[in-house]
């Protein structure tokens, strides 16, 4: 690709093309981390937790998108107040003490450090957004941020869409398993619904827990070219979106040392909050559980071509 090329006489660089994508990706990973923090923290009353002046003024931009339908935003989604802070707002909130614990041991890295590298990239952000040339190294400044940062964002990913079984004990797997739970009413409800769930060989579900969070992780084996249809996906859990921390979805996961019927192609991994109450907890497992087991989440549409609004819902996280 050229330095530059020209657009309408004006000349456009690709310092600048590149630049906002690394930035782009960043300030998605940040809100990701927001939005962890908050809800392990606060659950589903995490929007109380945001600094009121900033609340205030994400009111505000929020009722200023309603005026945007024809750009197909989606002003319902119960996590918009975290996509609509400006980056400089993102590094308040990381910077609350009330989430510096939760942050912390979710990446393993300190504030400082976060808030150090996150002031390099406000300063080239700015430029950028004011449709000013940047250096042609501006790229590779971008880079040593993210070099610094990318123990941060992979502890984050690895905490929220988990690390896969190791081959030793996937032939152990029963259908519904517990994980690393503690014995506790979701461990007992979990295992009460599993065994009231209709006999169906697949998917496995495993019920596990972290510091902040339960998750219930499904793996499915082969499935005759057939995908996972994210829309469908999240349509099944519409009932409890607000209660959701993520959704990670991973349509290819391969185990080279079995036999090919028996690694599991297909996982996803929902991510929920300890912090709700029990009511909200017990409909929660109920839901995933039953909505995991049907045909209606599989289709012919391959992940990378589903609609791009629904891939980019903050709730889901590809691992792709």
């Amino acid at each position: 690709m050229e330095e530059v090329h020209f657009n309408w006489h004006i000349p456009v660089f690709r310092s600048n093309l590149n630049s906002y994508e690394k930035i782009y990706v960043l300030e998605h990973w940040l809100r990701r981390l927001i939005y962890v923090a908050l809800t392990a923290e606060h659950g589903k009353e995490w929007k109380g937790a945001l600094p009121q002046e900033i609340y205030s003024k994400i009111k505000l931009r929020l009722n200023d998108t309603r005026n945007l339908s024809y750009l197909k935003i989606d002003n319902d989604l119960p996590f918009n107040e975290i996509w609509l802070t400006s980056l400089e707002e993102t590094l308040e909130i990381i910077n609350e003490k009330r989430l510096r614990k939760a942050i912390g041991r979710i990446t393993k890295y300190t504030n400082k450090v976060l808030s150090r590298e996150i002031e390099k990239i406000i300063e080239i952000r700015n430029v950028i957004a004011h449709n000013r040339v940047v250096l042609a190294n501006t790229p590779e400044m971008i880079d040593g941020v993210l070099k610094v940062l990318s123990g941060a964002i992979n502890n984050l990913n690895s905490y929220i869409a988990g690390s896969h079984p190791s081959t030793e004990c996937l032939g152990k797997f029963e259908n519904c398993i517990t994980k690393g739970v503690k014995e506790d009413p979701i461990a007992n409800i979990f295992e009460i619904r599993a065994n009231q769930l209709p006999e169906k060989e697949l998917p496995f579900l495993v019920l596990e827990e972290s510091d902040y969070f339960y998750h219930i992780y499904c793996w499915w084996g082969a499935t005759d070219e057939s995908s996972l249809q994210v829309s469908r996906i999240l349509f099944s859990l519409r009932s409890i979106t607000d209660l959701l921390t993520a959704v990670a979805v991973n349509p290819a996961v391969f185990y080279p040392n079995l036999d090919p019927e028996d690694f599991f192609e297909h996982t996803l991994r929902f991510t929920w909050p300890k912090a709700l109450d029990l009511d909200d907890q017990v409909r929660t497992v109920e839901t995933i559980m039953i909505e995991t087991r049907s045909d209606y989440l599989w289709g012919d549409c391959p992940i990378e071509e589903q609609n791009y609004l629904v891939l980019a819902n903050p709730l889901v996280w590809l691992q792709l």
